[in-house]
Parts: C-alpha cells; structure tokens; sequence
C-alpha cells in the first residue's frame, strides 16, 4: 500500500469518523482504500454501539424561580444535572458509536448553527436541537434549514422571542444569511430589514424547547428581498434562502473548510456541483473521494472536544465514567 493511501485512510477516519476504536484502523489498511471509503461512507441501519447508550431524562423545569430562594437552589441542581447528563450523553454517543458519520456531522451542524448552552440554559432546547441536526445531519440541507429556523433554541439564541411586526428584530435575520445560508456581500441592509419582517410572530418556551407562531405578531405584508417578492413566514422565507446559488457556494465552502483544508478555498467546481440538489451526502462523498484527501499539505488540528473523542475512542473509555467526569464540568 501506497503511503498516501494511509494517510488518506487516517483522514477519513478522523475527518468522516470520530477516530479509529482499537484495531479499526489496521483492518481499514489492510482493506485497502477503496473499501475503506465505502466502510467509512456507509452508515448502518443500526448502530451497536449508540443502542447500549440511554437517553438523558430531560424535563420541562419552568421559569427560573425568584434568586436566593430554597427553589431558586433546587432548581439550579436540577437544571445543572440536567445540562451535565445532556453534555455525557452525546459524548457517549460519540465515544459508543461504532460508525462515526452521523456523529461527525451532528457535530460539525452542530458548530454551523451556532448555539450554545451558555444562553440557552435549558438542556431540553438543546436536545430537541441536537435530535434534529442528527436526522437531518446526511439528508437535505433545506430541509434541515426549513426546521432550524424554527428551532426553539435557535430562536432564543438569535432573540427570535422579540421579533414582532410592531419592533422587528433582525438579528435571527441577519445572521440566517450571514453564517448558515448564504454569507457575507451576499444580501444588503434592506435585505436584512425585510427578512426579518419575514420572520416576526414566533415564540418559545424556552424551558420546554416549544414554539408558537403568532398570526397578529407576524407581518403578513407583500415582502421584497433578494429579487423575490411575495407573503412570507419563516419557512418560506428559508426555502427561497436555500435555494439561491450563493447558498450552494457558501455549503460546499464551508463544508471544505471543515474537512479538507482552512487555508486554501475550495476551487473544484465538482464538489460545488455536487450539492446542486442540497443533498448533504453526496456532498460528503465528493469531498471524501476527493483527490485533496490524500494531499500531505491540507493537514488540520482537532478541536478540543474532537481531540477528547478520539483518545476516549482509542482506549475504549466512555466519558461518563468518574475518571473523566473533571473534563466535562460546566464552567
């Protein structure tokens, strides 16, 4: 075997997996590249490993009670152990998997939406969340868009809760186009303003991770933006979004950016034209089977939670053992 061949063998293990379980690697070498792509590409109808990690019990816990009250503490340990069990559950599920893929992606939509805890503050937004990005993780990126852009936690993240027809909010808006959908320079200031009219009228509860929509919030005005005029709601408003070319672009940019390189761009019109449909995986697959892969020059450092995964992976320890229970405290 070729030496790049195991490089390559290597990167598609830690870029399309989660790093190699003991043994897992040297059985990929000695099938070769070819079958190690297909191994790696292919997701079982079952995962062994993820079936022998429960769920957390998440619950609706309500608003938070008034400070420095007996509630206000018990509260506080509950929603603390609750944030604690989510973290341990899908670093479990990492470590557990015995087919990486969907983890990794999950992981890596994860990043793309850009929602944290921090704000949050309820595990069970979050896990609702998580779910969806797992589903939709392979599947059809504008289906995925079409839902998170009334995901509970990401409109409590992006201040969704305060967008009505009367005060619009155009931070949902904003960062809709600049950071999930289309990027920078591809819409205007007015674009910004008008869409998120489009996007008045929702709320969540956030404790619960529900959302509402409210007809008399909503601005149910003839809308223009971005060479499309008409009635929108948010769903609408992300199906026209995802369907512009600069959408297509900016995906396959930032899923290069990801798992090849994060210093050169992407150039390779094939991989672009790959997501032509917005199908996610035969996305991966171009990137993966991409001739870039095997390129000693486009290495990449792990994230400190990709790092984590991969050790545990390689030593057969699941995160919520005492031993490693230091590592994922809540700050």
């Amino acid at each position: 075997m070729q030496s790049n061949d195991r490089l390559e063998i290597s990167r598609l293990i830690h870029r399309f997996g989660l790093g190699p379980k003991p043994g897992e690697y040297r059985a990929l070498v000695a099938g070769g590249i070819d079958q190690a792509r297909t191994n790696i590409l292919t997701v079982p109808v079952v995962d062994q490993g993820i079936a022998n990690v429960p769920d957390p019990i998440l619950t609706d816990l309500g608003p938070f009670p008034p400070q420095k009250t007996s509630a206000a503490a018990t509260f506080e340990a509950a929603r603390n152990q609750q944030i604690l069990s989510l973290q341990l559950w899908w670093l479990d599920r990492m470590v557990a998997t015995t087919h990486g893929l969907t983890e990794r992606l999950t992981w890596f939509w994860h990043g793309h939406w850009a929602t944290a805890i921090g704000k949050v503050e309820y595990a069970l937004p979050m896990f609702n969340q998580n779910q969806l990005l797992r589903t939709t993780s392979l599947s059809n990126f504008k289906d995925q868009a079409r839902k998170m852009i009334v995901d509970s936690a990401l409109l409590f993240w992006l201040d969704g809760n305060s967008n009505v027809a009367t005060s619009p909010n155009e931070n949902l808006a904003r960062e809709f186009m600049e950071l999930f959908t289309l990027g920078i320079g591809a819409y205007s200031e007015l674009d910004v303003q008008t869409v998120a009219k489009a996007l008045t009228g929702y709320n969540t509860v956030r404790s619960a991770g529900t959302v509402s929509f409210d007809s008399k919030k909503h601005d149910n005005s003839t809308l223009s933006f971005l060479g499309t005029s008409g009635l929108f709601d948010a769903p609408a408003v992300s199906d026209y979004i995802t369907s512009l070319t600069n959408d297509q672009d900016f995906i396959a940019q930032r899923m290069w950016f990801r798992f090849i390189s994060t210093s050169d761009p992407l150039l390779d019109k094939t991989i672009v034209n790959s997501f032509a449909d917005r199908e996610i995986f035969p996305l991966v697959q171009a990137l993966a089977t991409n001739s870039a892969m095997s390129n000693p020059l486009y290495s990449q450092a792990k994230s400190p939670v990709e790092w984590l995964v991969s050790v545990c992976r390689a030593v057969n320890v699941l995160p919520s053992s005492s031993r490693l229970l230091f590592f994922t405290r809540r700050p």
